[in-house]
């Protein structure tokens, strides 16, 4: 089942992805700030090809949050169950939509690269 990871409704790059999703007739389950699991983290992490650093904001986007987080803790010291714990706890660090299943990962909206979640008919 492909899950798509928002952080509020109104978000033009997760409607893209709804709409290109339900124009295919392609089944989804949305997760929200507060469904989201630290099993649906893992898998993102999983299939990520640059770690957090691909599915969080940036800095710039979020200043107090990364001061926090650094004021709390060596980032660089962190275990990834330290990292994931705090993105649970503050998901609005992570970049939306995050599109994924059990093999393939789309962060934000792409035309071309939506194209991923197309099933195969052998």
């Amino acid at each position: 089942m492909i899950k798509i990871y928002q952080k509020s409704q109104t978000n033009q790059s997760t409607e893209r992805v709804r709409d290109w999703l339900t124009a295919r007739a392609i089944p989804y389950q949305t997760i929200s700030k507060s469904s989201l699991s630290k099993a649906d983290l893992m898998r993102v992490l999983s299939l990520s090809n640059k770690g957090f650093d691909e599915i969080m904001v940036s800095e710039s986007k979020a200043p107090k949050l990364y001061s926090q987080l650094r004021n709390s803790r060596d980032l660089e010291q962190m275990t990834t169950d330290e990292m994931i714990q705090f993105l649970l706890e503050h998901p609005q660090l992570l970049r939306s939509p995050i599109t994924f299943d059990e093999q393939r990962l789309l962060v934000g909206y792409n035309t071309d690269d939506i194209r991923t979640f197309l099933p195969r008919f052998h």
